[in-house]
């Protein structure tokens, strides 16, 4: 497997395009460990992540840097997928094309969430380009999926995109064509309800989390007690708006991406002798060798049980 194959894979392109890449994950491993990210995690990368933004900010002209920075108040949440991904094992699954045609057709709508098996807490599906799922009209589709399925905590997935034309060998990549996602998370305290009833819920939830703050001021001049005034500007709105019309326009190619993720982790449990391993061609081979020794281990302790 080459370099640039590897930039398939939503969490290379993230290692590749953003230059924090290596200390987000290395406060993960300090704050966090081998479990869930923690608030202490979050606000620690927001502040990496800021001060590396502004770093970068100074060495474009004025007139050059842009000019909505809305996008980045979501990189800590992105950092902090990766970070979990990496943390986990960096498992990915592959899919042939055709498989993912196979999968779009098939509804799990119907399959309870206690029927399935997650073979890890956090993994990555790669969907590849061929297929039809978009978030929007500006060339980027659905390429992947994070999915973690920590215990006691809402099954969660992230829908990853990729856009044509994307720049890797330029450092400021990342601030000028901003990735794109869909997050979701799947309330799992009752795994006896089916997944079709799992994101209809999971939908009103998002609505009413992003929906309009009434309590803010309108925007204008507002008398406070003692006489004093104070402007106020109230873009809660507009905000929760654009943020409610995302989640809506986007849920059906959550809806089709989902039966794509959940028929991959049924598939892989029921047909495991068809699933390939495969490791970059740096891989040391000492480390192969340990890899394939737990493997036959663990096979051997399975059949033991049997």
């Amino acid at each position: 497997m080459q370099k640039n194959d590897l930039l398939r894979y939503h969490p290379e392109r993230y290692r590749q395009t953003r230059p924090f890449a290596k200390r987000v994950l290395s406060a993960y491993h300090r704050i966090n460990g081998l479990n869930p990210p923690k608030g202490e995690y979050l606000e620690s990368v927001t502040n990496m992540i800021i001060n590396s933004y502004n770093m970068e900010l100074d060495t474009i002209e004025r007139t050059k840097r842009p000019t909505d920075i809305k996008w980045l108040m979501k990189e800590p949440s992105i950092a902090s997928y990766y970070s979990s991904f990496c943390s986990y094992g960096r498992n990915i699954f592959h899919l042939s094309d055709e498989i993912i045609e196979e999968f779009l057709q098939t509804d799990v709508g119907s399959i309870p969430l206690d029927a399935v098996d997650f073979p890890y807490e956090c993994f990555y599906i790669s969907f590849g380009t061929v297929n039809t799922l978009k978030l929007s009209g500006d060339g980027s589709h659905v390429d992947g999926a994070y999915v973690f399925a920590h215990n006691n905590f809402p099954l969660q997935v992230v829908l990853t995109t990729k856009k044509e034309g994307w720049n890797y060998a330029n450092k400021q990549e990342w601030i000028f064509n901003r990735d794109k996602y869909y997050y979701m998370p799947l309330d799992s305290s009752d795994t006896t309800k089916t997944f079709e009833l799992l994101v209809e819920k999971a939908l009103q939830d998002q609505l009413e989390a992003n929906k309009e703050d009434n309590s803010i001021p309108e925007t204008g001049i507002h008398q406070l007690s003692g006489g004093l005034e104070v402007g106020v500007i109230n873009k809660n709105k507009e905000s929760s708006k654009k943020e409610r019309d995302d989640i809506l326009s986007g849920f059906d190619v959550f809806k089709n991406a989902l039966n794509i993720i959940i028929n991959t982790i049924c598939y892989t449990s029921r047909y495991s002798d068809d699933i390939v391993e495969q490791w970059p061609e740096k891989t040391p081979k000492a480390l192969l060798d340990k890899l394939n020794n737990a493997g036959n281990r663990k096979k051997s302790r399975k059949q033991n049980r049997s």
